[in-house]
């Protein structure tokens, strides 16, 4: 009779059988968080997706496009949204944030980098951007 590594023969009824499963990896997608840092209640609205043309400064959302995300919050004082969840990974998304109606962020955010707004006031927002 031949032995096995964990000491049991190969005729040993309790010898173990270990099978190997592959777990499937989930992929990383970077942050996309917008915070209060303002004493007031604010209306977010946020565009995430692929539009024709995205407005710079003050005017309107856009009115037309491919909308992953197309929603408007209501943001307390020391809240937070987190938006990782309308991101999908290796994607790279033209995003749109207005505080109050005024445009504060209108830029693509490509698949690698990860972006947090802090809105200061209606018209003023930190914008902290992260690569992975």
């Amino acid at each position: 009779m031949g032995g096995t590594l964990d000491g049991t023969t190969e005729n040993d009824s309790t010898a173990l059988n270990v099978t190997e499963t592959e777990t499937p990896t989930e992929q990383y997608v970077p942050e996309l968080n917008i915070e209060s840092h303002s004493p007031n209640t604010h209306k977010v609205t946020v565009q995430l997706g692929s539009f024709a043309s995205v407005p710079t400064g003050t005017g309107t959302p856009v009115e037309s496009g491919t909308f992953d995300l197309n929603k408007e919050f209501s943001l307390s004082p020391g809240g937070k949204i987190s938006l990782e969840k309308h991101r999908s990974p290796d994607h790279d998304y033209d995003v749109l944030i207005a505080v109050d109606g005024t445009v504060v962020v209108s830029e693509v955010l490509y698949a690698y980098e990860g972006m947090t707004v802090k809105v200061l006031d209606s018209n003023t927002v930190d914008v902290l951007r992260s690569d992975i």
